[in-house]
């Protein structure tokens, strides 16, 4: 039965995974560009799978702890029309992995279509700066996730890719210069909760924010005339960060 299968062993000749389409003529190209194809993971009802493996000399497919990946612009086809779907992508995290966290290598570019569906363990999900796209269905029943971190300054592009999971109670940590656009694209806007982490500038004082704690350090680079009380917490788009400690090069040759 495909509810028992735990554990999967890719060889080194199988160099593709078929997409599908849902289009009115099957044989028409898929466009060009970020697309959503609807088919893609290829395990979706496999709810015992824990492990992916890949033979290492598979020169389009790859595994990171268990989760399937594929190479640059290698290994995405479409069903009919062998359209390539570019850059390095997220093709399947086993719905069985029990980790309550996951960080998602840096260089990829898109999560597959239902990639992430009915895992029932995650809570914490980290996403590269190199992400662009994530497809239709991403995190569909993923009911436990509740912290989504995503470095891309740029917005990445979604369909319905954040349905489907309780997003209106989850947070989403943003780089803390690209809170606005976060907030004003939707469906990231549908986050209950988007806080900034990184470097700012508040009320003339730079600190690194920390959206995992909600704690705030007073980095180098600082200057200041006259006398100066550090505050005890400060503010970044409505969310209180506790100023904890400070850079041994906060105020280095203050002028």
């Amino acid at each position: 039965e495909i509810t028992k299968l735990t554990k999967v062993r890719i060889p080194k000749n199988l160099e593709g995974i078929l997409h599908g389409y849902y289009t009115t003529n099957p044989y028409e190209d898929v466009p060009n560009g970020l697309i959503s194809p609807d088919c893609m993971n290829p395990f979706i009802g496999c709810t015992a799978l824990e492990s992916i493996e890949v033979d290492e000399e598979n020169p389009s497919l790859k595994s990171f702890d268990g989760v399937l990946y594929c190479q640059d612009e290698k290994g995405q086809y479409h069903h009919l029309t062998s359209f390539s779907y570019s850059g390095t992508g997220l093709y399947c995290y086993p719905t069985g992995a029990r980790r309550e966290s996951y960080t998602i290598p840096d260089g990829v570019e898109w999560i597959g279509t239902k990639a992430f569906e009915h895992n029932q363990y995650l809570s914490s999900l980290t996403m590269p700066s190199s992400l662009k796209q994530i497809c239709a269905s991403a995190f569909s029943y993923c009911n436990n996730l509740t912290d989504i971190y995503c470095y891309a300054e740029d917005v990445p592009v979604v369909s319905s890719a954040l349905n489907g999971f309780p997003i209106a109670s989850a947070t989403l940590h943003v780089p803390a210069g690209s809170v606005e656009k976060y907030k004003a694209t939707a469906p990231w806007n549908e986050f209950g909760n988007i806080v900034g982490e990184g470097r700012v500038i508040i009320d003339g004082l730079n600190y690194y924010l920390n959206s995992s704690t909600y704690t705030a350090l007073l980095t180098e680079g600082n200057t200041w005339e006259g006398e100066l009380d550090i505050p005890t917490e400060v503010s970044f788009y409505g969310q209180a960060y506790v100023v904890t400690s400070m850079d041994w090069k906060a105020f280095y040759d203050c002028p």
